[in-house]
């Protein structure tokens, strides 16, 4: 997908490949042992910061991944400023991390304002990019992490600025530009990744029966949809029939019922005229409740980026200097910590998120 204007490109294109997604190869891959295409040659050496700067290149724009036939062509543009926080990202990335990007076929930097990843349908080849969207000022450096993940609250939430408690995400627990680099090379990855493991044959629809006994079928009536691409902001119309069973914050009185908490039912009410600003933060406010299996606000948007965000979730948690906290103040006295929840001392579980994490951990220890 993409994160709107250079947030994080989640898209899936089957027919042609993952906007945000991933390649195929000859045979499907062993979800339960590798993730990734078997001996695929590196376009980095996996371990050296110097090596994957290296294999970092502007793409020639225009350049549309959903275009089935062409490949993205490198230029010899050079990264700049960029380079420092691609080299720091790359620093802190957990080892399974740097491998899997080092097996792709091209790592980009678009000007455009969308970031992507993808695995072309025609060739099976898998290819990622970053927006220069996510660097700003001069010289260039990357935007904090709660800026980029504040971006979800713009289009496609839209969520009007008249609210006086417009909900925020709060800076996370660390904050840097690197983890933004992180997340969004993580998240893009992500794509391939579901490209990888749900879709085989290439061309065919996500099966979620490829990856980890169904988990995403818990979550998502139906299952993954069967859509030939998936943009920033594009939901999933099936139900996520989730019972809101969390026994230390229960719904309250007023509270939308478990089928009216969804992403849909929170753009109707943003969408209204005027907009029903109290209800979408009911909405809201139980949509990131810990009995939730989601990762994200933007998780809770379609099957792929529950996927997809899940595995940035888990990598940006196993970093050398991981995630520990990423606030989303969703109303004057409420604030949802996800990362925060996770942590040994917390004491707060999210067991349904907590089975999809432990599923990428079997596929990628740390």
């Amino acid at each position: 997908m993409m994160r709107s204007v250079g947030f994080l490109c989640v898209g899936t294109i089957i027919a042609a490949g993952l906007a945000c997604a991933t390649p195929g190869s000859a045979q499907a891959p062993q979800p339960a042992a590798s993730a990734g295409p078997p001996h695929r040659a590196q376009i980095c050496d996996g371990v050296n910061p110097g090596s994957f700067i290296q294999a970092v290149k502007f793409v020639a724009e225009p350049f549309d991944p959903q275009n089935p036939g062409v490949g993205p062509q490198p230029t010899t543009q050079p990264l700049g400023a960029l380079q420092a926080d691609l080299q720091s990202a790359y620093s802190i990335a957990p080892a399974y991390l740097r491998s899997q990007l080092c097996q792709l076929d091209g790592i980009f930097i678009t000007t455009d304002g969308h970031s992507w990843g993808f695995r072309n349908i025609a060739t099976g080849q898998r290819y990622i990019a970053l927006s220069t969207s996510l660097w700003s000022g001069n010289p260039a450096s990357a935007i904090t992490l709660d800026a980029y993940e504040n971006r979800v609250l713009g289009p496609p939430l839209s969520w009007p600025t008249s609210d006086a408690s417009r909900p925020n995400y709060l800076p996370a627990t660390p904050n840097g530009g690197s983890m933004t680099i992180l997340a969004a090379l993580a998240h893009e990855f992500g794509h391939v990744l579901w490209a990888d493991i749900l879709i085989y044959p290439r061309g065919s629809n996500p099966n979620s029966a490829n990856f980890c006994g169904r988990e995403l079928d818990k979550s998502w009536t139906g299952g993954p949809l069967p859509a030939s691409w998936t943009a920033f902001g594009d939901v999933d119309p099936n139900q996520a029939d989730v019972p809101d069973d969390d026994v230390n914050d229960p719904p309250g009185q007023g509270d939308p019922s478990a089928g009216n908490v969804h992403i849909k039912k929170l753009l109707e009410a943003l969408r209204s005229q005027p907009p029903q600003i109290g209800r979408a933060h009911q909405i809201l406010r139980r949509l990131q409740a810990r009995s939730r299996p989601y990762p994200s606000l933007l998780g809770a948007f379609s099957a792929n980026e529950h996927f997809v965000e899940t595995f940035m979730l888990y990598t940006m948690m196993s970093a050398t200097t991981p995630l520990t906290s990423a606030p989303l103040q969703v109303g004057p006295r409420t604030i949802r910590d996800i990362p925060g929840d996770l942590q040994p001392a917390a004491n707060h579980p999210r067991p349904r998120l907590f089975r999809m994490l432990d599923c990428f951990k079997k596929l990628y220890p740390t």
